[in-house]
């Protein structure tokens, strides 16, 4: 899905959807995205060595530990197949993105025994909310902590056709989410939590501004972006790299 980040009305329309501040999401140039980057926001996140830093400050290409929210929300990365491995793999993703869900179903899904389970590479999904349902399914996904992350990102990128053409989105996104372990109330609460919203969108225009992501799926391997048009391109690159 080739789109621009949401700007102005649009993102104030997309965060008032579940109660956040609205934060700018305009495009740059690359000097000010820079000075920008280095005063973003003063979201607070861990690195990895666990202490408390800016975002700005962490290293964008390794994976960011987060924190815990007042909801229980978990707002950092989650770290699929071996943290060690020599190929490290980003996908910045919208749940709302067609492109996505398809990324995940005939790209990530065949590679994840062959390459994530048995640890030869590592895999991070990032958010990249394109709009306010997006936003919302970001959210909600973050709400069970890192334990049920990666399930629930599954679930909405295996479900978007169902979840995205029904009559009320967030009902059936919070149908689903109550399939995948999360109850009624602590949806309700991370819906309404500021921090975990706000965190989302920080990390999505730091994605901008560090790897100039502007649309979804982009898929960073070992820091430079890769056009994963197949699986065979998929498995091609990282052969390769894990040969080297």
């Amino acid at each position: 899905m080739s789109k621009k980040l949401l700007t102005g009305g649009a993102l104030v329309a997309a965060c008032a959807v579940i109660g956040y501040t609205a934060m700018s999401f305009a495009t740059k140039s690359d000097n000010s995205a820079r000075e920008a980057a280095s005063s973003a926001s003063g979201v607070q996140v861990a690195d990895a060595s666990g202490a408390v830093v800016p975002l700005s400050e962490a290293d964008p290409l390794e994976p960011y530990a987060g924190t815990i929210t007042e909801s229980g929300g978990f707002t950092g990365d989650v770290v699929e197949g071996s943290p060690d491995a020599k190929v490290t793999v980003i996908e910045y993703a919208s749940l709302t993105c067609p492109h996505c869900a398809s990324f995940h179903k005939t790209i990530y899904n065949p590679l994840k025994p062959d390459y994530i389970d048995n640890g030869k590479i590592r895999f991070i999904y990032r958010d990249f909310p394109l709009d306010n349902f997006a936003l919302a399914a970001s959210v909600i996904a973050r709400c069970g902590g890192e334990r049920r992350m990666v399930g629930l990102v599954d679930l909405f990128l295996d479900k978007q056709p169902e979840w995205r053409g029904a009559d009320n989105i967030l009902d059936e996104l919070k149908r689903l989410a109550r399939l995948g372990g999360l109850g009624s109330d602590q949806i309700d609460k991370c819906m309404s939590d500021q921090a975990l919203g706000q965190s989302i969108v920080d990390r999505a225009r730091n994605g901008q501004e560090v790897f100039d992501v502007n649309s979804t799926p982009t898929v960073l391997i070992n820091g430079e972006k890769f056009r994963a048009t197949s699986l065979g391109a998929m498995r091609e690159k990282l052969d390769s790299l894990l040969e080297e």
